[in-house]
């Protein structure tokens, strides 16, 4: 089992860089992005937390031992990045708008004061929520890979496309606002 899910790891890496590049292209030529191109996208964060979901469950190593406290704080984790991640859907107020299909306004209200990504916050650390109650040292290599695409993805592609297509008015948001999440002032 574990083989499949490494080879599995090695399809989403591949279909990760995939969409980065269709994101890239898109962004660069249309400024909006394509049904296929969402669809991947998409399918990446479905597969991943699959990936995760399923190492957390086969993967037979052991982080530590799994305690009341561990289990708490991973549904903690879980329930806290669901929560996240919805608030951040709900704020876009649509599906293309926040995939990128329909870039007419910049949200920078609500949750959107906190991070300039709740969605992709929240949807880390809920995964990191799955793999703390796995005890899956692979979950969370597959957890902090999907991360790390989605920084290189975030500061390489869509933080230059939105400078470009809302110039000072994003400046400014991110100076006063965080990647991520913070308590005040961002920490970029």
């Amino acid at each position: 089992m574990e083989l499949l899910l490494i080879i599995g790891g090695v399809i989403s890496l591949i279909v990760g860089i995939y969409s980065i590049f269709r994101v890239r292209k898109e962004y660069q030529h249309a400024g909006l992005l394509s049904n296929f191109t969402v669809t991947v996208v998409w399918f990446e964060y479905i597969f991943v937390t699959l990936l995760v979901i399923a190492s957390s469950i086969y993967a037979p190593w052991q982080i530590f031992e799994l305690t009341g406290i561990t289990t708490l704080v991973g549904i903690l984790l879980i329930l806290a990045g669901i929560v996240t991640f919805s608030i951040g859907i709900a704020q876009f107020g649509s599906f293309r708008r926040m995939s990128g299909q329909d870039t007419n306004q910049l949200i920078t209200s609500g949750i959107y004061k906190k991070s300039r990504n709740p969605q992709n916050f929240g949807w880390y650390i809920g995964l990191v929520g799955i793999a703390i109650l796995g005890m899956s040292p692979l979950a969370l290599g597959f957890t902090l890979a999907f991360i790390l695409l989605l920084h290189i993805y975030i500061t390489g592609i869509e933080e230059p496309f939105l400078r470009k297509m809302y110039g000072k008015k994003f400046k400014t948001y991110m100076k006063d606002t965080s990647r991520y999440w913070a308590f005040g002032k961002s920490n970029k």
